[in-house]
């Protein structure tokens, strides 16, 4: 069916994640670096920290989306690139997933009080529908870290016929380490540094997870225009 031809692009990112760790390792310790220094800073400096931590995970995430879709490595000991697409990629990426994680969030608060259900319990499925209906939305950020490629670029339209298809996959790779993120987070912990040590590898696999599995979708995306 086509709503579920890229549940094996979902798939593949996972097997690619496996296979792939060296490379996941080499591109993300310096970027989980910055994010544990964010963390020990967020109890003083709460907003400047999530910002830094965001930088910080964009700057793997472009590093292995591009590895993924091009199949480009940057050289050196330091495979670390921050320049203006990491940086537009990271305000592009908070923008998609706060456009699409928002309706769940209204939802859970104006079906609370019907049903008697805490919100809290309501937001996780109806987060699950959200990226299920309007996951392909993140293609778009997607399309601006892959943007210099040239004629092989699908435009932005044809992005978006990836459709609830899109979205349908990416529930697959998302939803897991989200629900590891969410289930961590109730965890009592001494200090910020130590929540966010915790939470540090599900968030990142779930990036990894994530951007590979919409750098397949482009890939295949790109096939289909020929």
């Amino acid at each position: 069916m086509k709503l579920f031809r890229f549940l094996p692009r979902a798939v593949e990112s996972w097997v690619g994640l496996a296979a792939g760790l060296p490379v996941v390792a080499r591109l993300a310790w310096l970027s989980m670096a910055v994010s544990l220094a964010a963390g020990a800073a967020s109890g003083q400096w709460p907003r400047l920290a999530y910002l830094v931590d965001q930088v910080a995970v964009a700057v793997f995430a472009v590093g292995w989306l591009r590895f993924v879709a091009l199949g480009e490595l940057p050289p050196g000991p330091l495979p670390v690139r921050l320049g203006r697409r990491e940086l537009f990629f990271t305000l592009f990426w908070m923008a998609a997933n706060t456009f699409v994680g928002y309706p769940a969030a209204v939802f859970a608060s104006t079906l609370a009080p019907v049903t008697g259900l805490d919100a809290k319990a309501l937001v996780l499925p109806l987060m699950v529908l959200s990226y299920a209906v309007m996951g392909t939305f993140l293609l778009l950020p997607v399309e601006y870290a892959l943007d210099d490629v040239g004629k092989t670029r699908p435009p932005v339209d044809l992005l978006l016929q990836g459709g609830v298809a899109a979205g349908i996959g990416l529930v697959v790779v998302w939803g897991p380490p989200a629900l590891a993120v969410v289930a961590l987070a109730t965890v009592p912990t001494p200090s910020p540094l130590a929540a966010k040590a915790l939470a540090l590898l599900p968030q990142y696999l779930g990036v990894a997870a994530v951007t590979g599995y919409l750098g397949l979708v482009w890939r295949s995306l790109v096939a289909d225009t020929g």
